[in-house]
């Protein structure tokens, strides 16, 4: 009988206490076999109790043969007491009040003594059996609005003439308000002291904190954030970090004083205080590298990671017995300078191309040349109709390209700054070289 009721209590109507008590008295049920039930409601001075603060006890003599805390039970929306009680067939009980607020028993007049019948239960949901206490005393009620808000001490039943101190707390992110009852206010002060003479009603009044959001993008041109605002304590917010395409920039993080929080455009998170973040940007990075045609030909400086946008020069150097010959992409022709200065806009493979030759005065040479040293004009004899003339400077870049078409070659370095210079004329798969010297 006993579980039967407890299944009732607990799973038809589902409780909700707003303080969870140990029970005060605690009955040995092992010493008897049979047991009876209360389904009850509490009375105090005629008036329905509706407060989770008292404990009913119920004694032969002055053991305790069960006990039982007012609950509200949202089935019903009532407060009421599923107790079950322990003892023999005859057994005369009578009824005791605890309050858990005051922690104290109250010396109230008690309720006629029932006796006890194994198996009987008195009461039902729909007609409870009515506990009644009488005496000279009220009883304080308070409660939190909204619940979450705040938590509330000093709530019990006092003598008449005894003074009552409530005291309200908010919880984390809520502000206390004041004290009202029956719609009137009372107090804007947490602390409530309340001369005794009746009972009282009471609530405490909560208000949800509000919390400034703000944002910002670094560097400004990187992209748009949004999400800033003010929200409520509690709410869940979404910011979101949207990179300007057209600037090409990509999203990196989300810091807040210089500490990262989020490694996500679009970060969520509770509202719990004020925030400012800051949403980091970064322009687009690429790639540039270099072939080298054929290997060991020489090398090329200025390969590596550019920002989008940024000038990138790349400049081929010839090894020894290597001459710089062009620049290629995907095999065509982009140049025939040692170096090459382009804009960075995507990923890019440019080719080195050099050619060898065995070094001056290795080949078999027919030309001649003068004057040289020369301060210009450089007269060439020996040719073969068809050849190319190339000069080209110290540092490996071609300066002039001539055709040969079979009369006296004559080229003019009068463009050119003093120096040493390398005289190639190739002609199929021969190829002559002659320095020059220019003053």
């Amino acid at each position: 009988m006993k579980y039967l009721i407890r299944i009732l209590a607990v799973l038809l109507f589902m409780s909700s206490n707003a303080m969870s008590w140990a029970n005060h008295w605690v009955p040995n049920h092992n010493q008897f076999s049979d047991n009876m039930n209360i389904i009850g409601v509490l009375e105090i001075n005629g008036v329905e109790q509706a407060t989770d603060v008292f404990e009913v006890g119920v004694f032969c003599g002055d053991e305790c043969r069960g006990s039982e805390m007012l609950t509200y039970y949202s089935g019903v929306d009532r407060h009421m007491l599923f107790m079950t009680l322990y003892g023999q067939s005859g057994d005369v009980m009578s009824f005791r009040l605890y309050d858990h607020g005051s922690q104290r028993e109250l010396e109230l007049t008690p309720p006629e003594t029932i006796q006890f019948v194994p198996n009987d239960i008195l009461g039902s949901i729909p007609d409870p059996y009515v506990i009644s206490f009488s005496g000279g005393i009220a009883v304080i009620t308070a409660k939190a609005i909204p619940e979450v808000g705040g938590t509330i001490t000093g709530a019990a039943a006092y003598w008449y003439g005894e003074t009552c101190t409530l005291q309200a707390t908010a919880n984390e992110g809520y502000t206390f308000v004041d004290w009202t009852e029956n719609g009137q206010q009372v107090s804007t002060e947490p602390t409530l002291s309340i001369f005794v003479m009746e009972s009282h009603d009471l609530q405490a009044n909560f208000s949800v904190n509000s919390y400034e959001i703000s944002l910002e993008a670094q560097p400004d041109e990187g992209g748009t954030v949004s999400g800033m605002g003010s929200y409520d304590y509690g709410t869940m917010v979404t910011v979101t970090a949207t990179p300007e395409p057209e600037s090409h920039y990509l999203f990196v993080n989300w810091t807040e004083d210089d500490v990262m929080v989020s490694d996500s455009a679009e970060y969520t998170f509770m509202v719990q205080r004020d925030r400012h973040l800051v949403a980091h940007f970064a322009q687009e990075r690429y790639a540039i590298k270099s072939e080298v045609s054929p290997e060991n030909a020489g090398t090329v400086e200025g390969v590596g990671y550019y920002l989008y946008g940024q000038t990138a020069t790349l400049t081929a150097r010839p090894d020894a017995n290597y001459e710089f010959v062009e620049w290629t992409e995907d095999g065509a022709f982009l140049s025939n300078h040692v170096s090459i200065s382009f804009i960075v806009t995507q990923d890019r493979v440019l080719e080195a191309h050099f050619n060898y030759y065995d070094g001056v005065g290795e080949e078999k040479q027919t030309m001649s040349v003068f004057p040289n040293p020369t301060n210009g004009l450089v007269r060439i004899d020996g040719l073969q109709e068809g050849c190319e003339i190339r000069v080209m400077n110290e540092s490996g870049n071609i300066v002039l390209v001539k055709p040969y078409e079979g009369s006296d070659a004559v080229i003019d370095l009068g463009f050119a700054p003093d120096g040493c210079y390398i005289l190639y004329v190739i002609s199929g798969e021969e190829k002559q070289i002659k320095k020059i010297v220019k003053f």
